[in-house]
């Protein structure tokens, strides 16, 4: 048994009186700060008690895990929501408008099926964003700026020597796609 199980299986036995367990709560004495000191857990323990068990959602299958197993899980996102796009006339005026906004910092773009492009993520640090990513797998992106390339180029430089890296992201799926909706755009 490690620290922390030990930990716990003492204070078990040392406050059995603060020990609880419903089903949806469960409160325990936390030792280390205050022995008197009271930790609960509420209805997050009903909830990690169910994350537990093995649930099949979807595709997925999670089951517990003992000591030293890891569960890797992948889930790509189901659908990408493009706020607003704008098409640049040639690969050197999207290069130069990302190394404007980059404001001198490194920058670059994506390439993929004959399209050069950046894109600009909303954030999923609002509830109804984070909750649309987990429970519908959908991402959204409020800027989209992108040309055609044809031929991919690990480089592009503008009239005024600005230089920016150009990334061959063909083999990711979800930038592919997207470079192929945006192909169909124009």
């Amino acid at each position: 048994m490690n620290e922390s199980g030990r930990r716990v299986a003492y204070a078990h036995e040392r406050y059995s009186d603060f020990w609880q367990d419903d089903g949806y709560s469960l409160t325990t004495t936390v030792l280390g700060f205050n022995e008197r000191l009271v930790y609960n857990f509420f209805w997050k323990y009903g909830k990690i008690k169910r994350e537990l068990e093995p649930v099949k959602q979807g595709r997925r299958v999670m089951h517990p895990m003992s000591e030293g197993d890891v569960m890797v899980t992948y889930e790509p996102f189901k659908e990408v929501v493009v706020m607003e796009k704008d098409f640049f006339a040639t690969p050197e005026d999207i290069a130069r408008f990302t190394s404007i906004i980059a404001g001198g910092k490194a920058a670059g773009l994506y390439w993929a099926e004959g399209v050069v492009f950046l894109y600009f993520p909303l954030p999923a640090s609002t509830e109804t964003t984070a909750k649309l990513l987990v429970e519908k797998g959908r991402v959204y992106w409020t800027f989209v700026g992108y040309s055609f390339m044809p031929k991919y180029q690990s480089v592009i430089e503008t009239r005024e020597k600005m230089i920016v890296p150009v990334v061959d992201m063909t083999a990711n799926a979800l930038i592919k796609k997207v470079a192929l909706w945006l192909k169909e755009q124009k």
